[in-house]
């Protein structure tokens, strides 16, 4: 997909409208908030990739993947310099 290039490319600035959109449509499915959830914390957005990991999590999707991302966003949020 269009935004798994722009990811590819560095271009999350780019990419991240298509996830969140691909998020409203997908039902839940869990790769598209791992798309976002990537872009946002390269583009230090650590408060609204918390968001989504926490929201996958409730839906039990990819636990361990996004528990991961939860505590990254989590430190990175708790850094002095965030």
């Amino acid at each position: 997909s269009l935004a798994f290039r722009l990811n590819e490319r560095g271009r999350c600035d780019l990419a991240l409208p298509y996830w969140m959109s691909a998020i409203k449509k997908s039902g839940g499915f869990p790769l598209p908030r791992a798309g976002a959830v990537t872009c946002l914390m390269r583009l230090g957005r650590y408060q609204d990739a918390r968001a989504i990991a926490v929201q996958a999590l409730a839906d039990s999707q990819d636990p361990r993947w996004f528990r991961d991302q939860l505590a990254r966003s989590d430190s990175a949020l708790a850094a002095p310099d965030s």
